[in-house]
């Protein structure tokens, strides 16, 4: 791993990946006597949203499913609990006040356990809630925030992976928001950064570290066990050799990878479970171990080859075979769908869950073609 590949010696490195773990765009959280600092965001024009005797309402509704038919009696027993709860707290602990920066805007939020069974409540019991504990406090690495960041928000949606690395040193284009969830004024914003944003705006108490600058050889360790070992690799990354370096780790550590590479309109997942099996080949064998000299230098072509062997060319779609071949000619990168990278999320997800939760999942190579499934074969 020369000085000539990376551009910095290895000490520049080591504080390079301190500077990169600084969390950009983190919200404020600003207790409720901390009467100073709300009046000073009021004072610079911040929207206070309060919604907090709802957020009580509801959670008092979803404690109490026998009055769901009984509205009259529901509302008393909700006016009942909303005053309780707060004649028995401490004015200074009745939620938390969240300054979102670049919202302009300061919410208030339950407690962070209230928080937590507020938003999960619906996911009972297809979540149980010894599941859902797990799947919450399951650390979680994400390399690569295209595909990866549908990822990241599908598993917070579902309320898991309440700590989270996130890694790309990419930016916003234009030709991104087909399949990334932004608008076009956040065009030239780091995607680490705009996934986390997403993260905080449904649960500020996501403990979140930012690798805005990506990774390296050097700082892949780091990023899979600082401060603690990780419970699963999410790979969404271009890089070839990145792509090698991170499973090689982690089979060392011991650490299960994913990946959700998009075809067409679907998909194919592969699970590698190193932490069952590290004697297991990277890419479940599809794909020939390679090192840097052999990774450094690819043609196009030949790029496009590894690519395809790990998405299996019996997998590859008509239309995608035939869009990868006109790349550097009539197109100017890979073809993306924002289906697909929607339906990757959820696949990660899914398979994230699996393995926090100790659900069965084996590793393996999965397509899940929509042309297949709807019998659109001919597309």
């Amino acid at each position: 791993m020369g000085r000539e590949r990376y551009g910095f010696s290895c000490e520049r490195a080591v504080l390079k990946w301190i500077l990169v773990t600084f969390i950009m765009d983190r919200p404020e959280l600003i207790a409720l006597d901390q009467v100073a600092r709300l009046d000073q965001l009021r004072q610079t024009g911040v929207v206070f949203l309060d919604t907090y005797e709802e957020q009580l309402g509801e959670l008092c509704a979803i404690r109490n499913p026998h009055l769901r038919g009984d509205i009259s009696a529901l509302k008393k027993v909700q006016q009942e609990f909303i005053q309780e709860y707060r004649d028995s707290r401490d004015d200074r602990k009745q939620g938390m006040w969240v300054y979102y920066p670049w919202l302009n805007k300061a919410i208030r939020f339950l407690e962070e356990s209230l928080h937590d069974e507020l938003r999960t409540a619906r996911n009972k019991n297809l979540i149980t809630a010894e599941e859902q504990e797990k799947f919450r406090d399951f650390s979680v690495a994400i390399a690569g925030l295209s595909v990866g960041s549908h990822a990241a928000l599908s598993i917070t949606l579902q309320g898991g992976g309440k700590y989270m690395r996130l890694a790309d040193p990419d930016v916003i284009s234009g030709s991104n928001l087909n399949r990334i969830r932004a608008g076009f004024d956040m065009v030239g914003m780091n995607k680490a950064v705009i996934a986390a944003r997403g993260i905080y705006e449904m649960n500020p108490y996501a403990k979140l570290k930012l690798y805005t600058d990506g990774l390296e050889a050097m700082t892949l360790k780091n990023f899979l066990t600082e401060p603690n070992y990780v419970g699963i690799v999410i790979d969404e990354m271009d890089d070839l050799l990145l792509k090698f370096l991170i499973r090689k780790e982690a089979r060392t550590l011991g650490i299960p990878v994913i990946m959700a590479a998009d075809n067409g309109d679907g998909i194919v997942l592969t699970v590698e479970r190193y932490d069952l099996e590290r004697s297991l080949p990277l890419f479940g064998g599809v794909v020939e171990e390679m090192d840097e000299s052999e990774l450094t230098g690819l043609s196009p072509h030949e790029a496009v080859k590894i690519i395809a062997d790990m998405i299996g060319p019996e997998n590859v779609t008509r239309r995608m075979y035939a869009s990868v071949a006109e790349i550097g000619k009539t197109l100017y990168s890979w073809p993306q769908l924002g289906g697909a990278a929607q339906l990757a999320g959820v696949a990660l997800a899914y398979a994230t869950r699996m393995i926090a939760t100790g659900g069965p999942l084996k590793s393996g190579r999965t397509a899940v073609s929509l042309e297949k499934i709807l019998s659109f074969n001919e597309l």
